[in-house]
Formats: C-alpha cells, structure tokens, sequence
C-alpha cells in the first residue's frame, strides 16, 4: 500500500533540501514520490518540473527534459487556461530546440505584466530579429519589476581612492572588476589586459587585508574603488559594477573580467581588442558571447618566493574538452555547462559575455553570464579560466568561512571542499577529453570559439 502524505506540500521540503546539499537525484526521487502520491496537486508536479530542466541543464541527459515535457503537456491538456503551466511548457520547448512550437505558445499568452511572461516575449522578439522591441520590453520589465542588480548605489557605497585623472576619452576600452585579497594575481592580470589593449581599469576593492589596494593605488592607468560592503548582498558585485558602467562607461567599450581570467579570441596572438571593438563597431554588434575553460595542471607548482604568479597560461595549460549548451531566454541566449569542474560533481553556468558597448544601456544580470538584450558578435571567445590554480583547496575552504559569499556560491564551495576531503586532497583532473591548450586557432579547429571571414581577413 503507497503512503499517503497528509501535507505532500511539506514532504516536498525534504527535496528542497536535497537540492541545497546537491544531492540531486534524490531531490528529485523525493518529488516523483510525493507526485504519485498526491496526483492533483498539480503545482507540485510543477516544482518536478522545473527541478527537472534544472538536472536537464546540468548533466545534459534528455530523460529529465522528455519527462517534463510529458508531465508539462499533460497538465496543460487538462487545464488548457493555466498560463503557468504554458510557460512551463514554453521554457522547456526552448530547451528541447523546438522554437517554433515555443513561439506558436507565447502567441496565446495574455499580455500581461508579468515578469516571466514580458521575458519570454522579449526572446520571442529575439527570435524574431525584432531587437529594438526586445531592448524596449527590457526597459519595461526593469521599470515595472523590482531587478535589484540594477539598482542605484547610495553615493557613499563606493568610495574611490585613487587620484588617477578621471577624464574618459571616447571609443576608450576599460575594464571594471571586483576583488577582495587578490594582490597575488593583479601584477599577471594587469600585465595581460594591457598587452591586450585595455586603456584603463576600474577596480571595486571588497575591503582587501592582503595589499591589493596599496598595489593598485601605485598604477597610473587603475582606479580604485573601496567597500566594506557585502558581496552577496550586492550580487556578487554586480550593483558595484552596474553602477561604475553606467557613471564611467557609456562612452566606450566595457569589460567585466574576473581577475581570474584570460579572454581569448580568434587570432588574439596577432592582434588587439581595438581591432575586435573596430570590427564589432563596423557591425553594429553590441556584445560578444565567452564562455570558461576550466585551465589546470597535473603538477604540484611551488609557489614562488613572494608568493605572485606571473604566468598562469604557461603553468596552468590543460583543460578538459568537454562541453554542453542548451538555448537561454537570456542574452547571450545560450547556457553552458561541463569543463574540468565537472570532477567536483557540480555543474554551472559558464556563459559569459565580457564584451559589451558602453551607452546602449545594456546591464549585467547575473555577474556577467547574462545581460540585458544587445547585438551578438558573430566573432565568439573565450574565458581561460584560472580558479584552479594556487592552492585552490585551502581558498574554496576559506570561502566557506567568510561572509561574502552568496548562498548558492557558498554550496558550490561547499561540494568543491566535500569532493577533495572524501578524495584525501586534491584530486587528479586529466581524463580522456583532456588538452593542452596552445592557442585560440586550436579553439577554433574544436569548434569552441568562432570566428567570421571578414573578421579573419581584416585581422590576418
């Protein structure tokens, strides 16, 4: 004889809490449970639902999606005027690629203010090659609903420090980042974005013990913006950097780069971003989509005296070549998952889009992995991504016992330091799919990055 669960509702905790420990498969044997056996209450079929696109996205296997779009039709079939259950069904026709049926739905959506019905009809402008009307429902949403990304800043929420000329010439390229006792990284980073062609640099310092402000402060090109403020609480620093653009980069190119991070792109050994920002200029392309590649080394590296890497390229050059993406109502309209983390058995998003036209009022959503509507760059790149370097283990443990963090963010720390305690320490990321990155006409030839004939032949 089945259980019968006197409040299903509450039994359903129990998944919720499976989903924060990322135990996910069990999350979702506790839902098709509780489903069985409270067939009519159809909002928790709902919550299997979106449960199931999120594991869908996640581990790229097509039964979870095949299974929600059953149960999605079938409760639609049954009430035909639930327009939650059609903007379900929509969002999992876009993940399965079945545009056109996902565009005839939106058709018979009422036209609402509501905040998910004015996103999926801004993609189907999107789709449609309607970007002015996308960029306007944009404007709509943030206007009628609370986006807190985008939020103003209190004028004492971030306190500049420098005393750098603040005079922003037109077409310049500048890169805004946040950072919080990075100091070991910065001497690579600046050095490899200034090679690269950034003019100027805007620097959020999350209250850094570790000298990173001193350091930036001695920089003639850096600005240096200083909060105690929470990290979490402004989004992972977006509220700080939405704010910066929107005072200092309207008049040119503007970059949100991880201090992390080396963005590639085709032929970066031969040329420039002032080569890139001309061409996308000459198209009238607003933003160009990357995504992170896990980099790593089998070797144990010895730090060096002062502790400063200055070459993270060289001594961390292997990435696992294993890559999944699926359609996103967001712009850049695509969601990425796979890479070396896939070891610590957490799947993210890595899209990112760290190339955008400054006054077009496009604002960064969730750190840069998605932004509001703009015009995508048929040239793409990529992120090398370096949060595998260093002694890892000991800063993903130490993030676990700061305050900054957001609660998801903390969980992803939580399952990287779970991952190496059962494993006895760090463990060894090479696998069959594994490369050894030389250059971005590799990423090329593995389809990872993409390129077009007239930017080839303007930068060859």
């Amino acid at each position: 004889m089945s259980k019968t669960f006197e409040n299903p509702a509450f039994e359903s905790i129990q998944s919720d809490i499976f989903q924060m420990r990322l135990e996910w498969r069990k999350a979702l044997d506790v839902m098709v449970k509780v489903c069985r056996d409270a067939p009519d209450l159809h909002h928790l079929h709902s919550k299997k639902i979106q449960l199931q696109q999120l594991m869908f996205k996640k581990f790229n296997d097509r039964t979870f999606l095949d299974d929600a779009q059953t149960t999605s039709q079938e409760l639609l079939f049954k009430f035909p005027n639930n327009h939650g259950y059609r903007k379900q069904l929509i969002q999992i026709l876009i993940l399965a690629e079945e545009f056109d049926q996902a565009l005839s739905e939106i058709e018979q959506l009422p036209k609402t203010k509501n905040e998910l019905t004015m996103k999926l009809l801004a993609w189907k402008q999107h789709m449609e090659g309607d970007i002015a009307s996308e960029k306007q429902t944009w404007v709509d949403i943030q206007r009628i609903h609370h986006v807190p990304q985008i939020e103003p800043l209190a004028t004492e929420a971030l306190l500049r420090k420098d005393e750098n000329p603040l005079s922003i010439v037109p077409d310049e390229i500048i890169l805004f980042t946040v950072v919080r006792n990075e100091l070991w990284r910065l001497p690579w980073f600046l050095s490899y974005y200034r090679s690269l062609g950034v003019n100027r640099f805007f620097f959020v310092d999350n209250d850094s013990d570790d000298g990173t402000q001193e350091f930036l402060l001695k920089q003639p090109d850096v600005h240096v913006f200083w909060t105690p403020g929470s990290y979490a609480k402004s989004y992972s620093g977006m509220k700080w950097v939405n704010d910066l653009v929107s005072r200092h980069g309207d008049q040119g190119w503007c970059m949100y780069i991880d201090v992390d991070e080396a963005f590639v792109f085709p032929n970066v050994e031969h040329t420039n971003l002032r080569e890139l920002t001309d061409y996308m200029d000459s198209k009238g392309q607003e933003a160009l989509y990357a995504f992170m590649i896990d980099m790593f080394s089998d070797e144990e590296l010895e730090p060096s005296a002062d502790g400063i890497e200055r070459d993270f390229i060289a001594h961390y050059p292997l990435f696992d070549n294993y890559y999944n993406q699926v359609p996103s109502i967001h712009c850049p309209y695509i969601f990425t998952s796979g890479g070396a983390r896939r070891i610590f058995k957490f799947h993210e998003n890595l899209t990112k889009t760290p190339l955008v036209r400054g006054g077009r009022g496009i604002k960064y959503l969730m750190s840069s992995h998605c932004v509001t509507p703009a015009i995508l760059s048929d040239v793409t790149g990529a992120m090398l991504h370096f949060k595998l370097a260093g002694d890892y283990q000991k800063i993903f443990a130490a993030d676990l016992e700061s305050k900054t963090r957001m609660p998801f963010c903390k969980r992803r720390h939580a399952s990287y330091v779970n991952h190496m305690e059962k494993e006895g320490g760090k463990p060894r990321i090479s696998n069959p799919t594994t490369l050894c990155y030389t250059s971005s006409k590799q990423l090329i030839e593995l389809g990872l990055i993409q390129t077009s004939r007239d930017f080839s032949s303007r930068v060859s």
